[in-house]
């Protein structure tokens, strides 16, 4: 998909939701593409193995105000900081960053449903995941660095860790 294409989907008045996988979207420009229009509207972005850069993505993403959904599986060069970046989208409550293995931990008090499997997370990142007040659904499989000292985690209403 060229600019051009991502330019004409970013002003789709009705469009909600938005879902990419496996695109090169490494120099940023198609996520810049796509946050210039109505996409600070959506609801929801799945941007699962795009390639995407910790910076760019970041900045892209934390304009989309209105997101209470992102998948950002099997995007291996995002960071704790892209994540963190997304504190500004208030209304976020499903992150979803299986495979991301740079990511070691998610500072967003708003999830209520998160999904780190496979993720570099750490006892330290579990502590962080205590800020997550609304917390209901936490999958940790394949979180291999995790502790005994990690297992206090807040009251959910499902747990997958293995």
């Amino acid at each position: 998909m060229t600019a051009e294409g991502f330019a004409k989907l970013s002003t789709l008045p009705s469009l909600e939701s938005f879902r990419l996988s496996s695109l090169d979207m490494s120099d940023g420009k198609a996520l810049t593409t796509l946050t210039a229009g109505c996409a600070k509207a959506w609801s929801s972005i799945d941007l699962r193995s795009c390639k995407l850069m910790d910076t760019s993505a970041a900045t892209n993403l934390a304009q989309m105000q209105s997101l209470t959904s992102v998948d950002l599986s099997d995007n291996k060069n995002l960071t704790d900081n892209a994540i963190q970046a997304l504190a500004s989208c208030e209304a976020l409550s499903t992150l979803t960053l299986a495979g991301c293995g740079n990511v070691t931990e998610v500072l967003l008090p708003s999830l209520t449903d998160v999904n780190m499997s496979g993720c570099s997370l750490t006892d330290d990142g579990i502590d962080g995941i205590r800020v997550c007040s609304a917390l209901q659904v936490l999958i940790l499989a394949g979180c291999n660095k995790l502790t005994s000292r990690g297992e206090f985690i807040p009251p959910l209403s499902l747990l997958l860790a293995a």
